[in-house]
């Protein structure tokens, strides 16, 4: 086996400490935005504590991370409120000990909730949480979400500035407001964990990072609220989708035609079918529960050929009660024509057209209709726009071995 060199030990034992800080972030700043009761207190002081963390760590990683950096950050905090004379007024907030019972999840919980607050807009929503809960520096965040770096500073500028001015209550919401709380939350959860999912800029780690945090949030959300259908659904949603990471390449996703499913972890998706028959037994059916059925359809299925498609195409069409976008209606049809159903399937893409001009996944369902009507020049065409948007180069060589087929 080969020794690394001494630049590459720094670098990898480095990058181990980064993602423990990443890792506790989050937990940290809610257990601090509630002691402290300032959003950019806790911030500051946080991240003093992680660029002390950064030397301190180097020989040893601590056993419990989160609570070293709460106190650090605390002492911090301390510190700073004795030199400008403001510590008395702080003095019971900051008296807490590290020993002390905290409610880590009720802390994070209260963070997002505080994230997702509904006068913050969607956008803003996500970037705060991939900054606050999910702990990602700017840099990160600005690519993921594919905005510039000084637009991002912007969205969090201007949230931070309404959560002061609007005296945001750092809590979880009472059981009268919840209900009309925790809908936005699930939404956020489910497009960061997308952020994550579909990501073409990150690598699996990051991929992987990112999905497994906002699955073991969600977790945490569904452990603390009780009976809530929507949320076990989407964690069954995101589970199925999770068991199939493996199976990606270092910095694209696949598409499910080309997975290996070999490498699915069967036992998260056995776990996703229970958290999905648990979700059903409340009686009522959201997107989330029919966007997991789908999942789990093509989990349990040998291979992309064999999947129940009628079934699926049931699915997507009872899918479509509750979410119109173009992207469900291509799946929709790429569904259909599996089932050979090219004529329905041809009237969804048409009614969609004009939306899709750079959606990868359009170009290929209608190259595939064109296929089943013979059509090979139309197909070809089809193709070849595909071709021009795939980044993926497993995904590339299986668009070009279907042109270079129907050339033939």
């Amino acid at each position: 086996m080969a020794v690394l060199k001494l630049g590459q030990l720094w670098l990898l034992n480095n990058l181990i400490i980064q993602e423990c800080i990443t890792t506790a972030y989050g937990t940290a700043l809610a257990v601090l935005v509630r002691q402290l009761g300032d959003l950019d207190q806790a911030q500051d002081s946080l991240q003093h504590a992680c660029e002390k963390a950064l030397t301190h760590w180097k020989d040893s990683i601590p056993n419990n991370p989160k609570a070293w950096l709460i106190s650090a950050a605390k002492n911090f905090a301390i510190d700073s409120w004795r030199k400008q004379n403001r510590f008395e007024p702080h003095r019971s907030s900051v008296t807490f000990t590290i020993e002390q019972a905290y409610n880590f999840e009720d802390a994070t919980l209260s963070l997002i909730f505080t994230c997702c607050h509904p006068t913050i807009a969607i956008d803003n929503q996500v970037a705060l949480t991939l900054k606050f809960v999910f702990g990602f520096d700017d840099k990160t965040i600005a690519s993921a979400l594919l905005i510039p770096h000084k637009t991002l500073e912007q969205r969090v500028t201007r949230s931070k500035r309404k959560i002061k001015n609007n005296n945001f209550d750092f809590s979880l919401p009472s059981a009268k407001h919840l209900e009309a709380r925790i809908s936005g939350v699930l939404k956020v959860i489910y497009l960061v964990f997308n952020e994550g999912y579909y990501s073409n800029s990150g690598s699996k780690s990051f991929v992987s990072l990112l999905c497994k945090q906002a699955i073991d949030l969600l977790s945490s959300l569904c452990r603390t609220f009780r009976g809530k259908p929507n949320a076990l659904a989407l964690l069954a949603l995101m589970t199925f989708s999770y068991a199939r990471i493996p199976a990606r390449n270092e910095h694209h996703f696949i598409s499910l035609e080309i997975q290996d499913r070999s490498l699915w972890n069967k036992k998260l998706i056995n776990n996703a079918d229970i958290l999905l028959q648990k979700s059903l037994m409340f009686g009522t059916v959201s997107s989330y529960h029919i966007e997991a059925a789908i999942s789990g359809l093509h989990c349990q299925s040998s291979n992309f050929q064999n999947t129940d498609w009628q079934q699926i195409s049931l699915l997507y069409l009872k899918l479509r009660e509750y979410n119109q976008s173009p992207a469900v209606v291509v799946n929709h049809a790429a569904a259909l024509l599996m089932n050979k159903e090219v004529n329905k399937a041809k009237i969804q893409l048409a009614s969609i057209e004009q939306l899709m001009k750079n959606y990868l996944p359009y170009y290929m369902v209608l190259g595939k209709s064109f296929e089943l009507e013979h059509n090979a020049t139309q197909a070809i065409n089809a193709y070849h726009n595909a071709l021009k948007l795939s980044k993926n180069r497993i995904e590339r060589q299986l668009i070009i071995d279907k042109i270079t087929r129907l050339n033939a």
